[in-house]
């Protein structure tokens, strides 16, 4: 994570796609990819790069938003279907979805 500006923060995954947060949430850019996102994907994101675990980010987000499992569940299930979408982040999707395996 490297400080770009007091609004703005970028967070590199694997040099492939740069991260940006934003006044109204993040942007996701790569070659061909362009995604917003809201401050929730962004803790999402930042999360899980900081500690590649599905689990700590579940844990986290309680902690931080306090949100209910479900709404978290819910939370990155979208986030990992729009990335799917979109044919990035496939090792996030893929925790994501062995996560929701193992506990559902």
């Amino acid at each position: 994570l490297h400080v770009r500006s007091r609004r703005q923060r970028q967070m590199c995954i694997r040099d492939r796609y740069r991260i940006d947060k934003e006044e109204f949430g993040c942007s996701i850019r790569g070659k061909g990819v362009y995604i917003e996102g809201n401050a929730t994907v962004y803790t999402i994101l930042e999360m899980y790069s900081n500690t590649k675990s599905v689990e700590k980010v579940v844990l986290g987000l309680k902690e931080q938003e306090e949100f209910f499992e479900s709404d978290i569940m819910e939370m990155l299930d979208t986030v990992s279907r729009q990335f799917q979408d979109a044919g990035v982040f496939e090792e996030f999707c893929l925790a994501i979805k062995e996560f929701h395996d193992r506990n559902h």
